[in-house]
């Protein structure tokens, strides 16, 4: 076998960019402000050129250098010791003198223009550990110099240049490879068989530090006050039998300056790669007047079509219409038809003598192509549905929608206006397979649709107050089908269409109207405010019937802008928000600006009956949105909109954002919603995506949208930026290509106990040495099974090729998994637990009731009387530190108890005593059968304040939480009156570290609130039961720090269920556990099959209240679940009781006891069993 390893990536690669940068930001210093757009770009290209080397031959004075590359804004100079770097720039805050004006920038500057005021920084690239070698040109260039200025005794002429540069054998068996650019320099490591690429250390000298970014990046921080530069990502490969093969791999720091590589696949089977798909070419829209790209749909050949709007003449050819129609006055809008390779097949404008405008596209199995926009034009539409302009009057400044069909050569077939009297907009297009098309928009115009769900226009504030959305059907000859309305009594818009196999429509758009979607995920409006949005999803049937209907979004302002379908009729939809909290499941579930100032995109997948399946962010900490969207054929959903935050893409072509207002940006998200690429497009100046394609396969992608820059295309039909703002077209490669991933598992013993690994979100576990096939190329976690006696790896990040093979290892660590200790908590009577709580050190706190005397000691009072309450401290190692009784003479028992961060300890419980409290809001017993009561021990045990709870009959504290402020909130039961007919409630109540009153909430109906939790914000999460008509069914409800409800639900079917214990995690998320006698409604956990009499559960509920997943715990007898705690990973340990045998696995003692056992499970994040005993 034949094999050569080579390792390559680009070094400074940001010189390029900082330099291209720096010198568009300060584009005076190259050009005069009338430089013309074509200088402007020739220049742009220039820079991006290959470059040589140009060898030493006496014309520099420092003989060290060799070589030194033709570059502009940098010397790049080659030693035998390795590169040296001269950045320069100009001072900060100083204004360059005005150069002339040269649009080709390899032309010597004007010697009378006084250079700019620059500073200037060096710094070096050394070979740790090398040879001393000689760096020796290769490939010998054409282009010759002369240096003919300065002492005659250096000039020079004729000096030749290289194309490449070579250290040979640098280490042993290892050559450097140096090519270059005019603004950087790349290289290879050649690694011949059997060297040892460990060896390679590279060290920087001169500069501040480095940090190797999550995308696989290297940063190099040269200086204080300058960008850093970065070294893209090591693309390792092999070359076998002729063919390339990539080999995972990444930079791996040896100290704060100097780093080398780390090697999978054959080598070291444990680390990532990086994978980035490319862009194949890109091509300007339009003239020198204004233009935009709305919206780009493809053809199955692979051709594609582009509307949007143009005010240039001149610019399009072969079309139905190549006169530009408004004569200077507006827009007209467009229609280009490029090919697979970005060459132009035709182009058409539409429209008339005002204003015009394409926003959606379509095409069909015949390539004929379909477009909506809106028009202020009269008589320019014929052969449809309605060819008489509506509005009559262009004082009013009202707009018709229009269709217009054009055949896959260009031609027209048919148009109408789409509309009433006042004003409409058609924003999107889709087309089934019979070539019917599907129009939506927005209307203020009544009496114009009919044979759809919705005839009647919905503004009750009067004509062309608010808008309604609309979709309309049309035949392939240009019929009226039906239509319909789509809103309620407010302003409500609809921007992005879609239809599925069966005809069935999907629309997006955005509402605030209440009262009027049903059937879908959410049906009620959450903003609350008519200044605020909701977006919605609304799906029709073929006939224009309503299926399903769904609100999205949250308390702030949500727009709907696009959506996309997948075979199984799933639709994915897209648009913005400000509001937190009401997605889930998905890549990104925190809102990135956490002051509602700007907004981020997201994207919903729906399921084909309006089912949520997960939700994501999309953005940084500025201002972004999704606008368009696009599926394939494996779920995979691709976003495009515009972004003005830095930071947030990774494991795509270009990760840096480039400047100016916005970036646009493309996005991909697997069927599960999890993140595989992100990337920005654009230049230095203001850039939106607005529209998006793919092919079935996911292999290629089509964007379009709006640049001013004249630096972002190529290889296109147009690479000249034409000014005043132009559309784009780029087209990606390689989007969606697929690998294999196998991960080895170590040592043999814990292979043997049953150790396993799956990629997160997925549900098979994989067996050591399995190799997983045809997974989408880019990141993904890895997950290891718990089993009892080995400690998993922790999650592993993987990256897999496109058509390769990632490696990975997972190392599993024994451990003993046994009672540390265990101890008898009371005397000679009966004693029993009820709560415990743990504190930083591992100390817990316990409490219950005791009929003992004698047993405690410490605390605050060591005295019983009669059936008391009691706290107990133990430390980490379960010695007593200290105990206290709690209560007077008659009956008193501890139920709840929490602890905060000074170890002050919180129990809550009943009392029938009076007499015992003090300090506290309450220290008067309210008489009947007993009070509830809150009291509060310093972490001595000594007594701090302590209240009563409750009203003049009976009532009891459950359970209590505490925050990281010392406030504590207390739940438990109230009843109203005494006797047979006694209605108890449940309540929750909060104090403050000093036992102040802050507020309280009794629930409406029987019940009781039995578990209590608060979250890092200081909302509460409450967990119970509440009986209505002689069932009883568990519930969770949230509350905020005020105590206003948030949201609640209601857990359970048709026999009666009992929520006991909850718990919250860092997220928000919380986990409620009780019992249950109904079967069928719990999912997506470990045992979703009803057992048989009680079984105990555990849920999981976003911090939105949505469902995460369900279980059941038990087995064919009585089994209840009591309490439930989190940690910091997300899972979650439950304890309760059980009758039943055989279902436990994996843990201490599985085995069951008889009688009543206790139990202990412990469940991941995902609702996943590890262990039971």
């Amino acid at each position: 076998m034949n094999r050569n390893v080579f390792m390559s990536a680009v070094l400074l690669t940001s010189i390029m960019m900082i330099l291209c940068a720096g010198r568009t930001a300060s584009a005076d210093t190259d050009m005069s402000p009338e430089a013309t757009p074509e200088a402007r770009a020739k220049i742009q290209q220039f820079m991006q050129g290959d470059s040589v080397f140009i060898e030493n031959a006496g014309q520099w004075p420092d003989s060290s250098i060799k070589f030194a590359l033709d570059s502009r804004g940098a010397n790049v100079g080659l030693t035998d010791h390795g590169p040296r770097f001269q950045l320069f720039r100009t001072k900060p805050g100083l204004t360059p003198a005005e150069p002339s004006d040269r649009s080709d920038p390899s032309d010597p500057p004007d010697q009378t223009t006084p250079p700019p005021p620059s500073e200037m920084h060096e710094f070096a690239l050394a070979f740790d550990g090398a040879a001393t070698v000689a760096p020796a040109g290769r490939d010998r260039s054409d282009r010759k110099f002369n240096y003919l200025v300065g002492d005659a005794a250096n000039h020079r002429e004729g000096v030749g240049s290289f194309d490449t540069v070579w250290y040979e054998n640098l280490y042993p068996g290892i050559s450097l490879e140096m090519t270059g650019r005019r603004s950087g320099v790349k290289y290879n490591f050649h690694v011949a068989p059997g060297a040892d690429w460990r060896v390679i250390r590279l060290r920087y000298e001169g500069i501040d530090g480095l940090a190797l970014k999550d995308d696989g990046t290297l940063d190099i921080n040269i200086a204080e006050g300058w960008p850093p530069l970065s070294d893209g990502a090591p693309y390792i490969y092999q070359e076998v039998n002729g063919e390339k093969r990539i080999v995972a791999g990444r930079f791996t720091f040896l100290d704060g300056h100097t780093y080398g590589f780390e090697v999978t696949g054959d080598y070291d089977p444990t680390l990532p790669l990086v994978i980035d798909p490319e862009v194949e070419w890109g091509t300007y829209l339009g003239g020198s007047g204004s233009d935009g790209g709305a919206a780009i749909a493809a053809d199955g050949s692979g051709n594609f079509y582009i509307t949007g709007y143009t005010s240039t003449s001149g610019w399009v050819s072969g079309g139905w219409d190549t006169t530009l129609n408004n004569g200077g006055a507006g827009n007209d809008g467009y229609v280009v038809k490029l090919n697979s390779a970005g060459a132009h097949e035709w182009s058409s404008y539409l429209g008339g003598t005002e204003q015009d405008s394409g926003r959606g596209v379509a095409v069909d199995s015949s390539g004929a192509c379909y477009v909506t926009g809106y028009t202020r034009s009269s008589g320019w539409v014929s052969g449809g549905w309605d060819v008489i302009w509506n509005n009559g009057d262009l004082t009013k400044d009202g707009e018709d929608g229009f269709v217009v069909k054009l055949s896959s050569a260009g031609y027209h077939e048919w148009s109408t206006y789409i509309g009433g009297k006042e004003t409409d907009f058609g924003n999107d297009i889709a087309v089934d397979a019979s070539g019917a098309c599907y129009v939506t928009g927005d209307t203020n115009s009544s009496g114009w649709v009919s044979g759809g769900w919705d005839t009647t226009l919905n503004d009750t504030l009067g004509i062309s107050v608010n808008d309604d959305g609309f979709v309309v059907k049309l035949s392939s000859a240009g019929g009226h089908e039906w239509s319909t309305y789509l809103g309620g009594t407010e302003r409500d818009n609809s921007n992005g269409i879609v239809v599925d196999a069966s005809g069935a429509c999907y629309v997006t758009g955005e509402t605030n109207s209440s009262g009027w979607v049903s059937g879908g995920w959410d049906v009620v409006l959450n903003n609350g405010v008519f200044t605020n949005y909701d977006g919605f999803v609304v799906k029709l049937s073929s006939a224009g019937g309503h299926e399903w209907s769904t609100y999205l979004g949250g308390g702030e302002t949500e727009y709907g802008y696009a959506i996309a379908v997948n075979s199984s009729g799933a639709c994915y939809a897209t648009g913005r928000t400000n509001s937190f909290g009401w997605v889930s499941g998905g890549w990104d579930t925190t809102l990135n600006d956490g002051g509602f100032t700007y907004y981020d995109g997201y994207v919903v997948k729906l399921n084909s009956t309006g089912g949520h399946q997960w939700s994501t962010y999309l953005g940084g900490t500025d201002a972004d949105s999704g606008v368009g969207i696009a599926a394939d054929s494996s779920g995979a959903c691709y976003v495009t909109g515009s972004t003005e935050s830095e930071g947030w893409t990774s494991h795509g072509w270009d990760t840096s954002f480039n400047g100016g207002t916005s970036d646009a940006y493309v996005a991909k998200l697997n069927d599960l919603g999890m993140h595989q690429w992100s990337a920005f497009l654009g230049g230095t100046a203001s850039d939106s995506g607005s529209g998006i394609a793919v092919d079935s396969a996911g292999a290629n992608l089509w964007v379009t949208g709006t640049t001013s820059s004249s630096d972002g295309t190529f290889s296109g039909w147009q690479t000249v930026y034409s000014g005043n703002g132009d559309a784009f077209v780029v087209k990606v490669a390689g989007a969606s290509a697929v690998g294999s991933l196998q991960v080895t598992l170590t040592p043999a013993g814990a292979v043997a106990a049953g150790a396993r690994w799956r990629r997160v979100t997925t549900s098979t576990w994989r067996n050591s040495g399995d190799t997983e096939t045809d997974i989408p190329a880019g990141p993904w976690d890895i997950e290891f099974k718990d089993i009892y006696g080995w400690a998993p790896p922790e999650v592993h990040t993987v990256v897999v090729p496109p058509a390769g093979t990632a490696t990975d290892m997972g190392v599993y660590i024994p451990v003993t998994l046994d009672v540390c200790w265990s101890t008898y908590l009371g005397g000679t009577s009966t004693d029993s637990g009820q709560g415990i709580a743990v504190d930083g050190s591992g100390a817990c706190y316990a409490t219950g009731y005791t009929e003992s005397s004698g047993w405690v000691s410490g605390g605050w009072d060591v005295a019983r009387s009669g059936i008391d309450g009691y706290a107990v401290k133990l430390n980490s190692a379960g010695v007593h530190q200290w105990s206290t009784y709690l209560g007077g003479t008659g009956g008193d028992e501890g139920y709840g108890i929490a602890v905060d961060s000074s170890g002050a300890s919180y129990v809550t419980g009943r009392t029938e005593s009076s007499g015992w409290t003090s300090n506290g809001w309450d220290t008067s017993f309210n008489g009947g059968a007993s009070d509830a009561y809150l009291v509060k021990l310093n972490s001595a045990g000594g007594h701090e304040w302590s209240t009563y709870l409750g009203k003049s009959y009976s009532d009891s504290g459950q359970a209590v939480a505490v925050d990281s402020t010392g406030t504590c909130y207390a739940s438990g039961y109230t009843s109203d009156s005494s006797g047979f007919f006694s209605t108890k409630t449940g309540y929750v109540a909060k104090f403050n570290s000093a036992g102040t009153y802050q507020w309280s909430v009794a629930l409406t109906g029987k019940g009781a609130v039995y578990g209590v939790a608060v979250d890092s914000s200081g909302a509460c999460y409450a967990t119970g039961y509440y009986a209505n008509y002689g069932f009883i069914d568990a519930y969770v409800m949230k509350l905020n720090s005020a105590g206003t409800p948030q949201w609640s639900t209601y857990l359970g079917e048709t026999g009666d269920d009992l929520g006991r214990g909850i718990a919250v995690d860092g997220s928000g998320a919380c986990y409620a556990t009780g019992y249950t006698a109904s079967s069928g409604w719990t999912s997506g956990g470990w045992d979703t099959s009803y057992n048989g009499g009680n079984d105990g559960y555990v849920v999981k509920l976003n911090s939105a209240g949505v469902l995460q997943w369900s279980t059941y715990l038990g087995g064919a007898a009585d089994d209840t679940g009591m309490s439930i705690a989190v940690d910091g990973s997300g899972a979650c340990y439950v304890t309760g009781g059980t009758n039943s045998s055989g279902w436990m696995s994996g843990g201490w003692d599985t085995s069951f006891n008889g009688g009543n056992d206790g139990y202990v499970v412990k469940l991941n994040s995902a609702g996943v069993l590890q262990w039971s005993t």
